[in-house]
């Protein structure tokens, strides 16, 4: 009975130690779409870390957001940046125009295994499109205007330091 009662004791204390164990380091978070959305949701890839597959929404006012994952949700507060009225490339031969949006994040927990989580970092979001052309060859520049279908791509990418509890 006093073996099994060790057996027990040691198996708790390791499971103990494995809960209380966190990990730190370089975390990436990245991904893209070609969606034409407003407020697109991009399929997410993290490595580094943790490993795990997921979604953001763009295109909220607000400063805090959530990363959902097939795990859990990363919380996060992040810098506001401008937001342009005209993008921060654009060639009028192509009619392609880019818009490119950097910032910082810092992380405020979560949820599952993210929960208690901690860290900062930079983010940029990049969308890039191309306008249709005018019957003169000019390219529609009006608020109207919508992407030429297929020429849209968004990406997303975050990285930094991170802490899992």
């Amino acid at each position: 009975m006093k073996i099994v009662g060790l057996v027990t004791a040691a198996l708790v204390a390791v499971l103990l130690a494995a809960c209380s164990s966190s990990s730190t380091g370089a975390e990436t978070i990245y991904g893209t779409t070609t969606s034409t959305a407003n407020n697109p949701t991009i399929p997410l890839k993290a490595t580094g870390v943790f490993t795990d597959t997921g979604t953001i929404v763009l295109g909220s006012k607000t400063t805090k957001g959530t990363l959902h994952f097939t795990k859990g949700g990363l919380n996060v507060n992040h810098s506001n940046p401008p937001n342009p009225n005209s993008p921060t490339s654009f060639d009028a031969a192509t009619c392609h125009a880019v818009f490119d949006e950097s910032g910082t994040f810092k992380v405020t927990g979560g949820t599952g295994p993210y929960n208690g989580a901690t860290g900062r970092g930079t983010f940029r979001v990049t969308f890039g499109f191309n306008l249709p052309k005018l019957a003169n060859g000019q390219c529609n520049e009006s608020n109207s205007a919508n992407p030429v279908p297929g020429t849209t791509l968004t990406t997303f990418k975050a990285t930094g330091n991170i802490t899992i509890q």
